[in-house]
């Protein structure tokens, strides 16, 4: 799902003549896009590093731009109703994706899923820690809060916390208007 995410989101952002061209530069057939299908992290960097070069940006702003573009991807997508049963609030929403990746990784064996924990919700905010197998992929995690917050009518702040004890990384996301939430 990531693949395809990724390819459409080449495509709304820089045209189906770039993607044509960059998947065949990067050697990408239709098998990299197979739905369910699990691929090599070291493929899916690649084309993350790729499109970044491409677009002229760095990974860490490519990284988070998609993570706010993957929102309304699997919220449109195959994924509509596991998003819709989520929750109807940010807060329900983050402490049911451990359960929504649960069962996604029932449709995926030996996928490796990231853990959300809701640390503390209040009028003002969260914390959220995210912990992970995969290195780096914290500017994507920001930007899928941000695309949260957008889905829920928040607006807020999201930022790492850069010396929360937690294990993995923990973010900071602040209401602009508290009674949003």
């Amino acid at each position: 799902m990531i693949h395809r995410a990724a390819r459409q989101f080449a495509i709304d952002r820089l045209g189906e003549d770039f993607w044509a061209g960059f998947a065949e530069t990067h050697g990408l057939t239709e098998a990299a896009f197979v739905t369910a299908q699990i691929y090599p992290d070291e493929v899916t960097y690649s084309v993350i590093g790729g499109l970044a070069g491409a677009a002229g940006m760095t990974q860490s702003d490519l990284l988070e731009a998609f993570g706010v573009y993957w929102v309304d991807y699997a919220r449109s997508g195959p994924h509509a109703k596991m998003m819709a049963l989520g929750g109807k609030t940010l807060p329900a929403f983050l402490g049911n994706l451990n359960r929504m990746h649960a069962g996604l990784a029932m449709a995926m064996p030996g996928s490796r899923m990231p853990d959300f924990f809701v640390l503390s919700s209040d009028h003002e905010g969260l914390r959220v820690n995210y912990v992970s197998s995969r290195a780096g992929l914290e500017p994507f995690v920001r930007g899928l809060l941000k695309g949260l917050a957008g889905l829920f009518g928040v607006e807020a702040d999201v930022a790492l916390d850069p010396d929360a004890p937690e294990a993995g990384a923990v973010f900071e996301i602040r209401y602009r208007a508290a009674a949003a939430a």
